[in-house]
């Protein structure tokens, strides 16, 4: 599957609000993936609102 976007790359000291959320939540799911068994209280706060593992369309539905 291709993915439909175009990467940019963007200046640290543009302080765009979309950075700044990456920044947020990118080492807290890194460290989750790294060391799962370690606490991760940030990781625990933002768990449940990211969708991931979901295949569209979902299949399983009958037709």
């Amino acid at each position: 599957m291709k993915a439909n976007f175009k990467m940019v790359m963007v200046n640290k000291q543009s302080n765009s609000t979309g950075l700044q959320l990456a920044d947020l939540i990118a080492r807290p799911i890194g460290l989750n993936c790294l060391r799962p068994e370690q606490e991760n209280k940030s990781f625990e706060v933002i768990k449940e609102r990211i969708v991931s593992n979901k295949v569209f369309p979902d299949n399983t539905k009958p037709l």
